[in-house]
């Protein structure tokens, strides 16, 4: 009876102890958000608005193929205007911008190489994205593309259609890079200490090294974001991971971690 009674209190305890876990394993995974800024573009052709035109075609490539949620156009460029902010967005203002529209990612991009031939009707473009964390600002990754396009015997094309042509080209490829990963889900089963943790291997997914995510806390009813992560060992049973941001504290049994780059 004795051994029974002290069965019975081993899983009192370990159901008491078990909420967070089973809740965080039943409810629906948190929705990252990402917000997509304009680009840094060569300053001759400030009057063409390339970067704003390039933020745009790059959030709509992304809003057909990443995993994120994307931050509305309207709600950042609003946040940029109120505080006077144009491309390049310095880090301090995108952990701002973040915590305001609860977006953990930021797109930033840049155009590295421009070449406009106006007597052939020919343009070549190189760009460049970088997808951030808005927590401490890390980088997460950073993929580059190139576009080009010519009139092609129509004289009456103009540059600037030409110039989206070129650019419609490279976003395209930016926004495929992007997304090329398995967004899986998994939770925390152990924070080791500050800057590592144990996760959970998810069913039926190859976990690549190198993998980078974002670890969210069930709080008042939604999820609060913890910090990133990023994967240095992988097996059928558990992941291995570092911490990519400062914290004090080491992650919690039952936080949740989605996969938002590779």
């Amino acid at each position: 009876m004795r051994a029974i009674a002290a069965l019975a209190c081993v899983f009192s305890l370990a159901t008491l102890l078990a909420p967070s876990f089973a809740e965080a394993q039943e409810a629906e995974p948190p929705a990252v958000y990402a917000a997509v800024y304009d680009f840094v573009a060569p300053g001759r052709y400030e009057g063409h608005m390339i970067g704003r035109r390039l933020g745009e075609a790059l959030h709509a490539s992304l809003a057909s193929e990443a995993p994120w949620t994307l931050v509305p156009r309207n709600d950042l460029l609003r946040q940029c205007a109120t505080e006077g902010v144009s491309a390049p967005v310095g880090v301090g203002y995108l952990q701002m911008f973040g915590r305001r529209l609860n977006a953990p990612l930021a797109v930033t991009g840049m155009v590295q190489n421009l070449v406009v031939n106006q007597e052939r009707g020919t343009v070549q473009v190189t760009l460049v994205a970088e997808l951030l964390e808005t927590i401490d600002g890390n980088s997460l990754t950073s993929v580059s593309a190139v576009g080009s396009a010519s009139r092609e015997g129509d004289a009456t094309m103009a540059m600037d259609e030409i110039l989206d042509k070129a650019f419609m080209e490279a976003v395209g490829d930016l926004g495929s890079a992007l997304s090329a990963f398995d967004p899986w889900v998994t939770t925390v089963l152990t924070g080791m200490n500050a800057q590592k943790a144990i996760l959970n291997a998810p069913a039926d997914t190859e976990v690549q090294t190198g993998t980078k995510l974002l670890v969210f806390r069930q709080a008042g009813g939604g999820w609060s974001i913890v910090g990133a992560l990023q994967v240095t060992r992988g097996s059928k049973d558990t992941i291995r991971a570092k911490m990519l941001t400062t914290s004090e504290d080491p992650l919690r049994t039952g936080d949740v971690a989605v996969a938002v780059a590779r």
